[in-house]
């Protein structure tokens, strides 16, 4: 008996396994496991923000996040040679987010404005939906694609300090974490690099919406004081990824 049941799990395993085999570029229906990793970089500048600083009316500008790293974990499936769907989860890190406050009155020199630098961490939870185009171009060896994807994310801004123009000192302002609304764009192609492993190579821009400081400064001296909260709206970032997926 037992050795019975033991043969129909495995007719039933190789039976499931067999009805979702990859067909070259044009894949039957499957479900796929896949982790990514690559480089990012911030996209333009996010909005400016009045009303910031210790005085409440100083402007901040020309933010900016640096490059840096990102990785990432997706659990989907391929419908039919033409569109797939899946759950992402992503880790962006810039390295740097680095703004400056224009200290009233408004309109000094930019060596007059106070340098600002922190580290961003992005946490992106997204569902998305991705067009091939193997069905459509005359495209046999790659299997290209489109993508869109909308979810969430909790961004922080940490690490943040206000870098003194007289003495070049650093004052520590407090860490603040966002959730906020997300999406991505981008495009790719697939490969299949043996049996059941496909490789992935993806261009991404994500919108993370806004990030922002914390409202204390610790200065010099060991005080605390209350500071403007600067907060910077419409965060863009690009990615370039290499990941590979399990098709099971």
């Amino acid at each position: 008996m037992t050795k019975l049941k033991l043969l129909l799990f495995f007719c039933f395993f190789a039976t499931l396994h067999n009805t979702t085999p990859l067909q070259g570029n044009c894949c039957c229906p499957y479900w796929y496991v896949g982790v990514e990793g690559g480089w990012c970089r911030g996209l333009g500048h996010p909005d400016e923000h009045s009303g910031v600083g210790g005085v409440f009316t100083a402007i901040a500008h020309d933010a900016k996040a640096t490059s840096g790293y990102n990785v990432g974990v997706n659990l989907g499936r391929r419908w039919n040679c033409y569109w797939r769907t899946d759950i992402s989860y992503n880790y962006l890190h810039p390295r740097k987010y680095n703004w400056f406050i224009d200290q009233p009155p408004v309109g000094l020199p930019a060596e007059n404005n106070i340098p600002f630098k922190a580290k961003l961490d992005a946490h992106v939870i997204l569902a998305n939906a991705y067009f091939h185009l193997n069905g459509i171009l005359p495209v046999a060896f790659f299997d290209p694609y489109i993508n869109a994807g909308f979810g969430f994310t909790f961004n922080r801004l940490h690490d943040i300090v206000e870098i003194s123009l007289t003495n070049g000192s650093r004052a520590p302002i407090n860490s603040k974490t966002t959730g906020t609304f997300a999406a991505r764009f981008g495009v790719g192609i697939l490969k299949e690099i043996f049996n059941c492993w496909i490789f992935d190579v993806g261009f991404n821009a994500y919108y993370i919406g806004n990030v922002h400081t914390g409202s204390f400064r610790t200065n010099a001296d060991g005080s605390v004081n209350r500071v403007g909260v600067t907060d910077f709206k419409n965060n863009w970032i690009g990615t370039v990824n290499v990941g590979v997926k399990y098709a099971f």
